[in-house]
């Protein structure tokens, strides 16, 4: 399984690695309780600190990508985004995350295919 680092509350961090891509073989979150233990039992705090690592790794985005793509110095380009260019934005990213919810549809329809 993963690793992680466990932090002076108990709780692990699992963030710093988050995205693959930079040469992991097996995703972080792979050891999380949440995911170990799904299907034979899964705490809710276990699901709730899920929830927040995820939530986490969507912060370090903003502050990292997001940042260098959307920030400026005073404003995030949003802000100075016409109604017009924010809807386009949107709906880009509307479009990206229905490819994404596809694929991962294709995914769990062929695993359950092949369980069978």
């Amino acid at each position: 399984m993963g690793s992680s680092a466990v932090g002076s509350d108990g709780s692990a961090d699992y963030g710093s690695g988050l995205i693959l891509g930079n040469g992991q073989d097996q995703h972080p979150l792979t050891s999380h309780p949440a995911v170990e233990n799904h299907g034979t039992g899964t705490s809710t705090p276990e699901l709730t600190d899920f929830i927040r690592v995820l939530t986490e790794a969507a912060i370090s985005r903003v502050q990292g990508i997001g940042d260098e793509q959307y920030g400026t110095r005073t404003l995030q380009r949003y802000e100075s985004m016409s109604t017009d260019e924010y809807v386009d934005e949107l709906l880009a990213e509307v479009y990206d995350i229905m490819a994404y919810l596809a694929m991962i549809a294709l995914k769990i329809i062929a695993v359950q295919e092949r369980s069978r």
